[in-house]
């Protein structure tokens, strides 16, 4: 649901922030939802970890759709007669 969300969002801020930065954004978001799940492990309590995983998964939505409409954005970019293609 936060990858729908967020899409949109990033598709409309591309050329204002930037298409790396976009990918290098989305990368440590999903990095740190990674990380997150791993620490998860450990956490005391299920309520606990009902919200951290919550939590890691919207960050993980975010992420990928930072990551993914950036990366459309640059096949866009770098092949422009082969759009529907890539």
């Amino acid at each position: 649901m936060s990858f729908a969300i967020v899409s949109p969002i990033v598709g409309k801020y591309l050329a204002k922030y930037g298409r790396r930065n976009f990918l290098i954004f989305g990368s440590v978001l999903i990095f740190l939802s990674n990380a997150g799940f791993v620490i998860l492990h450990y956490l005391p309590g299920r309520n606990t970890f009902i919200y951290g995983f919550t939590l890691m998964r919207l960050l993980q939505g975010v992420g990928t759709g930072c990551l993914q409409t950036a990366n459309y954005a640059i096949l866009a970019v770098t092949y422009p007669d082969m759009i529907d293609f890539a």
